[in-house]
């Protein structure tokens, strides 16, 4: 429109220029005005035409921008509407979460609560069994006292190689190592020592014998844990074989024990026949 106004103007201009010619005669001054009227007008149509051509070249970078916009525009907008949906599943994300969270701590505080459940029904079992078991075994032996289960008895003797021993120039222990019979398993071969298994009553014999000596008494002496009970013996003097014998009943705790030794300078015989030896067995439990 800027470009059809000017040359409007020019035009217009031209025509004034040629009426004023026309009442008078032209002058030479006045052909050569109009001669560099008429070249300015052609400058300044070339510059209308470079003008409109700038113009339109900055109409179609303006629409080009335009356009840009518009598209920016659109995709800011379909940004936003992305980043608002984000926005909203993030909150979506939180509230899950939370709830997740929540949801854990209440199953760690159950499991916990179980943990301790079964803490203390394990404490509780181990104390039920433990108390069973004590009830079982006074069951058993409440049992044994009751049915008479409980057989303690034994008997032993010095036996072969045949020969004396003694004399010892101390008091010494006596071994019988030829158990004839051990009920119970209460006797010990090893060092003659007999340890009664359960309270109780019960009955004890010993014997010693000597033979072809008339210069050494014979004896026995009977023992329980450690304190002298009773002296079996006879003098050297009385025979070439000689014989005692004794017995003796005792109410033993468990763990009390009964042995036998030999008196300093005292002698025993004994060969296969078993001559001396030591017995004993439970009476009753008590």
């Amino acid at each position: 429109m800027m470009r059809a106004a000017v040359v409007s103007l020019l035009l217009l201009f031209c025509l004034l220029q040629d009426s004023a010619g026309h009442s008078t005669k032209p002058k030479p001054e006045d052909r050569s005005s109009r001669k560099r009227c008429c070249g300015q007008l052609q400058s300044l149509r070339a510059l209308v035409y470079q003008q409109g051509t700038v113009l339109a070249e900055l109409r179609r970078d303006f629409v080009k921008v335009k356009n840009e916009n518009a598209a920016n525009a659109v995709a800011i907008s379909s940004l936003k509407t992305s980043l608002s949906a984000n926005q909203q599943e993030v909150q979506k994300l939180k509230k899950e979460n939370a709830a997740q969270t929540a949801e854990l701590q209440n199953v760690q505080s159950r499991l916990t609560a179980v943990e301790n459940d079964v803490k203390n029904l394990k404490n509780k079992d181990a104390e039920q069994a433990s108390g069973l078991s004590a009830l079982r075994n006074e069951l058993e032996n409440l049992r044994k006292e009751c049915s008479g289960s409980q057989k303690v008895a034994f008997s032993a003797a010095i036996g072969p190689p045949a020969g004396r021993r003694g004399p010892f120039n101390s008091e010494t222990n006596l071994v019988y190592k030829n158990v004839i019979t051990n009920i119970g398993n209460a006797y010990n071969s090893g060092t003659g020592i007999f340890t009664a298994p359960v309270k109780g009553v019960y009955y004890f014999r010993f014997t010693g014998a000597g033979y072809d000596d008339k210069k050494w008494n014979i004896g026995v002496n009977l023992y329980k844990n450690g304190q002298h009970l009773i002296h079996l013996g006879e003098n050297s003097i009385d025979g070439i074989a000689k014989h005692v014998s004794s017995g003796i009943t005792l109410e033993l705790a468990a763990g009390d024990q009964v042995h036998t030794r030999l008196p300093t300078n005292y002698v025993l015989w004994d060969d296969t026949y078993f001559r001396t030896s030591f017995s004993g067995f439970l009476l009753f439990p008590m």
